[in-house]
């Protein structure tokens, strides 16, 4: 048994973090415990519960076509990846569901995974022409090629992705001269500390357009617990003896207990004993109230 919770505990780590773009990571994930399920549902202790994890699972992820759009958009904005990987992972999924009774042939399932790329290409660069038209002011055209990478064979913890090989050799039918040449691009090689937030950094005067959807996509927040977790702390600080805090000194008080904590510093001693104090409270009110609101007097929590 902990042996198969083990692969949901870590999932559940992954995808709750909230410190760094997990949005392109998402569907290896979900993929991964797919296989992790169909693989345990072979075993006798499981034969009970399999059923009901596969149909949860497919309640919510089970429908290629039906997965929100943004989980395959950040797929193929992560430059390892691409429609490459999209495209060996629906073949593989489709041989996953595919009942063992009757076998779907070889070509069956590459021609069903063409379907499924073909529809998300087209809406993919439907996407892209929308972001065209609000922020395209230059040529992209006029920007310099690129350079080449390697193509890999990914070798990840994660085990639906750890099998699957990479391939460059589907063609894109996509015409928009700048998602062309993103698209086209070898596969950056894999790397798996590789800082996607970086690349585009590095890369955005390339792609300014393609860029500006990554902001965008990779911006988004896959799991609720950072949402959570903003108002459990708020709980602690607005408790039944401090309810007469204004909104602005809860917003202040929150946001400076995370600055601090995830400073490569320490700051102060201890963060939670002066948030508590009520006289560093009444000072920080005063001194937003004193800067019209902005915040912008300096604050001595010391006095």
């Amino acid at each position: 048994m902990v042996g198969f919770l083990e692969k949901f505990k870590v999932k559940t780590d992954i995808v709750s973090t909230s410190t760094k773009p997990m949005t392109h990571r998402f569907f290896g994930e979900i993929c991964d415990v797919y296989k992790h399920i169909k693989e345990w549902a072979a075993s006798p202790q499981f034969c009970l519960i399999r059923k009901d994890m596969i149909d949860k699972y497919d309640k919510y992820w089970g429908d290629l076509e039906k997965l929100n759009d943004f989980l395959y958009f950040a797929v193929i904005l992560d430059p390892r990846f691409k429609f490459d990987f999209l495209q060996q992972a629906f073949k593989k999924l489709i041989k996953l569901k595919n009942p063992q009774k009757d076998p779907m042939l070889n070509s069956e399932v590459i021609l069903k995974a063409k379907v499924l790329i073909r529809g998300l290409q087209q809406r993919f660069e439907n996407f892209f022409y929308f972001y065209k038209s609000k922020f395209d002011n230059t040529d992209s055209s006029q920007n310099q090629t690129h350079g080449h990478e390697d193509v890999v064979v990914i070798d990840d913890e994660n085990n639906f992705m750890g099998d699957l090989t990479v391939q460059t050799d589907y063609p894109s039918a996509l015409m928009e001269m700048e998602l062309t040449r993103y698209i086209n691009e070898q596969l950056v090689k894999y790397n798996k500390d590789f800082d996607i937030l970086l690349w585009w950094k590095q890369n955005a005067s390339r792609y300014p357009i393609v860029s500006r959807m990554v902001k965008d996509i990779l911006g988004l927040q896959i799991s609720t617990v950072a949402s959570e977790a903003a108002f459990s702390t708020s709980g602690q600080i607005l408790d039944p003896y401090r309810t007469n805090l204004s909104a602005n000194i809860v917003e202040a008080l929150v946001c400076t207990q995370d600055w601090v904590r995830k400073s490569r510093k320490q700051i102060v001693d201890n963060i939670d004993e002066i948030l508590k104090d009520d006289e560093v409270a009444k000072a920080l009110e005063d001194a937003i109230k004193n800067g019209d609101g902005k915040g912008k007097q300096p604050i001595n929590i010391h006095e």
